[in-house]
């Protein structure tokens, strides 16, 4: 069975009862490249010259793929080739003889007030977008995450939602501030017909009009997620817990939490000069 017939027949149709993984993009280039072939003619060598294509191929932001995204594909054609071997069309999964790429989770940037000033000026006139952002930054929700939050996961009484899938596959529970409640019952109050998700807009949309919206209030190597980092780096700095922050954020390694424990520096010169 050629690949794209496979995947047409057998993995999309597998793929459609996991809510929680969205395939489409990355299914694009991989069928593209692997589309014609058997499964027995797809090995480990030939995977890699995928991955090294995929780290040549430059994005329509005229930057390379971020490694992330090159390992999001890796792991879609894994899940692909894992279903060909339960269909015993392969008898090994070639992909498990392949290296995801390493990835750099130290990033440290986050807006600075007076960069939250000039963002939030260049996004009058912008109402869904500006609404978008300042959710962002008071919940430290996933672009994801914003794109699928309905109402029913919503509670304006208890000031409380839930995310139910993150991208470590678990819920959990973001109390909802003052700006983030705003946000929710302005588009309450506007919006004439109910619907099932609160904010109407892509993904791909977000990252577009952010993009823009970035360049012109002149903030250099800022992206939409840096404002998750934002929020998570402001508790720090108003010495929250590592445990608190790692809740929030939906991380299933606490490790990955740590790399917020720079902002909280102050705080413990704080802390440490109520001894004096």
């Amino acid at each position: 069975m050629l690949f794209k017939q496979f995947v047409l027949d057998e993995f999309l149709p597998f793929a459609s009862t996991d809510k929680s993984q969205t395939y489409k993009s990355d299914l694009k280039p991989i069928s593209e490249f692997f589309g014609e072939m058997e499964f027995s003619a797809i090995t480990p060598l030939l995977i890699e010259r995928f991955k090294r294509q995929r780290m040549s191929t430059v994005s329509r932001f005229g930057k390379p793929l971020a490694p992330a995204t090159v390992n999001h594909e890796l792991m879609t054609l894994s899940r692909v080739c894992g279903l060909a071997r339960q269909a015993k069309l392969i008898r090994r999964n070639p992909c498990r003889k392949v290296k995801l790429l390493q990835l750099d989770n130290e990033r440290k940037r986050y807006l600075s007030k007076e960069e939250e000033v000039r963002l939030m000026e260049t996004l009058q006139g912008k109402t869904w977008l500006k609404r978008i952002v300042v959710f962002a930054l008071h919940t430290g929700m996933r672009r994801g995450e914003i794109v699928n939050l309905k109402w029913s996961d919503v509670d304006l009484k208890e000031n409380i939602l839930r995310v139910q899938k993150s991208k470590s596959g678990r819920s959990r529970v973001i109390p909802v501030n003052q700006p983030a409640r705003n946000v929710l019952l302005d588009i309450l109050l506007e919006r004439e017909e109910k619907t099932e998700k609160i904010f109407l807009v892509s993904g791909n949309s977000i990252t577009s009009a952010f993009m823009e919206a970035r360049i012109k209030a002149g903030l250099t190597d800022f992206r939409f997620h840096d404002l998750r980092h934002t929020f998570a780096s402001r508790l720090a700095m108003h010495g929250q817990d590592i445990i608190t922050l790692a809740e929030l954020l939906g991380h299933a390694d606490i490790n990955m939490t740590k790399r917020y424990t720079h902002a909280s520096d102050e705080s413990k010169r704080k802390a440490v000069e109520m001894l004096e």
